[in-house]
């Protein structure tokens, strides 16, 4: 989807416009014929029919990277693994729409601008990739994204990471506020303090994220494990500031070349 027609409400420009988060699995051999390199060519190919403006993605190891950039020409992406030859969760833009002004990764550790920390109990080191970017069209339209991949074994983790990336959001909206959209896979569903946090507690220059599921008994699971079950819940999310008029989201369950893209659904929101 690219960005549609600008208009002008009240001295204030507005656009619309896709974002995703996808956790798109690892490469790893035992995964068999869902393995990366079967999954591959359905993922470039779905990427582009869907063409999100943001695409933030998680579980990618240095190969997938290469194999992305190859199949996604019209993209960039900003991000570095959590350790040498691990996983990253790096930010995917339009970069004929978009430009990047500045980006970075912290960790989620009492250090966070320290590589390869780890706390809380965390089973893996854990990272946030950011971004700030400006709309080609209309300089004067920019906004920050952020994007992680929480521990799956420690809530304490959990709660703590997300404490970080909300303080790190809120120290950069200090020094100037930017629309700001949150995303990744939080292996969190509605009830766990994580998800919690953010729905009650969690404040960006004292205003509460609004998160991409409003309706939360229409959405299923996202974490399949490559079986196509749609019970359960959502443990993929998208948070954005109220600058932001949710108009879609939609977990999508189809299977493309009848190949599951990935043990998750993706999460698609249209803002």
């Amino acid at each position: 989807m690219t960005i549609s027609q600008f208009t002008l409400n009240k001295g204030v420009y507005t656009m619309q416009f896709k974002v995703m988060t996808f956790n798109l699995r690892l490469n790893i051999e035992s995964d068999g014929k869902n393995a990366w390199p079967y999954r591959v060519d359905s993922v470039g190919k779905y990427l582009r029919k869907e063409r999100p403006l943001i695409l933030g993605t998680q579980e990618v190891l240095d190969g997938m990277l290469e194999d992305l950039v190859k199949h996604l020409p019209d993209y960039s992406y900003v991000g570095v693994t959590r350790r040498e030859s691990e996983e990253a969760t790096p930010i995917f833009y339009d970069r004929q729409q978009l430009d990047c002004k500045a980006s970075g990764t912290f960790w989620l550790s009492k250090t966070p601008d320290i590589p390869d920390t780890v706390d809380f109990d965390s089973a893996f080191t854990r990272i946030c990739t950011w971004a700030e970017f400006m709309v080609k069209t209309n300089r004067s339209i920019r906004f920050r994204v952020f994007n992680t991949h929480l521990d799956h074994v420690s809530r304490l983790a959990q709660i703590e990471g997300m404490k970080i990336i909300i303080q790190r959001m809120n120290e950069y909206n200090q020094k100037e506020y930017l629309p700001t959209i949150l995303m990744g896979d939080f292996n969190a569903t509605f009830n766990d303090e994580v998800i919690q946090y953010l729905d009650h507690d969690a404040k960006i220059n004292g205003n509460p994220l609004v998160s991409c599921f409003q309706e939360r008994s229409r959405y299923g699971a996202t974490f399949h494990n490559y079986t196509g079950i749609e019970e359960g819940e959502p443990i993929d999310h998208i948070y954005m500031t109220q600058d932001f008029e949710l108009i879609e989201t939609k977990v999508d369950t189809d299977k493309p070349d009848e190949v599951y893209l990935s043990d998750h659904y993706p999460v698609i929101c249209k803002v």
